[in-house]
């Protein structure tokens, strides 16, 4: 009887070799990794800028990683602050920003899955409340995508809500943001 368990412990402890198996699986992490390249083509990390009035700052927003994170930056000469994040997926169809005449104040419209209108103070990367930016923002969507005959047609004719349909991310990618540039 103990002798048949250690028999049967013998015969189990030994696997046997079997053709192909090291090339199967091979080719199981190999297709693998091209299907996971294959996943992340359609995802492009972007950055969009815009320069201050006065050239002193830099309004960045940028989507960065595998699921595209928000991050928008204010950048100065010698610096650089993350003044706003948000860690869902963003995949950008509509972007408007804003700088003050006297570029103390800036402000973005962004649009994903989702919207926000932020506001911030340029000096200090203090967000604000962005009330403070919406009438101008969108007084510039409108002049930018030349809406005019829509608020002339429709008095309360919403450039945001706009802002949100197939036609204005067409607009936006033919027309697009001041400066963008895909870091592929």
């Amino acid at each position: 009887m103990v002798r048949e368990c250690r028999e049967r412990k013998k015969v189990s402890g030994n696997v046997p070799s079997v053709p192909g198996f090291k090339f199967l699986n091979c080719v199981s992490v190999v297709s693998g990794a091209l299907f996971l390249q294959g996943c992340t083509d359609f995802i492009r990390n972007q950055t969009i800028y815009t320069t201050s009035p006065d050239g002193q700052w830099k309004l960045v927003i940028a989507t960065v990683g595998i699921k595209p994170e928000l991050r928008v930056y204010l950048e100065g000469r010698h610096s650089s602050r993350t003044v706003y994040s948000d860690w869902g997926e963003w995949y950008i169809s509509f972007v408007k920003t804003y700088w003050s005449a006297d570029s103390k104040i800036c402000g973005l419209y962004i649009i994903g899955d989702r919207s926000q209108l932020l506001a911030f103070e340029a000096k200090t990367g203090k967000q604000i409340d962005s009330t403070l930016v919406r009438d101008a923002i969108g007084r510039e969507i409108v002049k930018k995508y030349h809406l005019e005959k829509h608020l002339l047609e429709n008095p309360s004719f919403d450039p945001f809500a706009w802002a949100k349909t197939r036609e204005a991310q067409i607009a936006y990618e033919t027309f697009g943001t001041d400066k963008w540039r895909s870091t592929e």
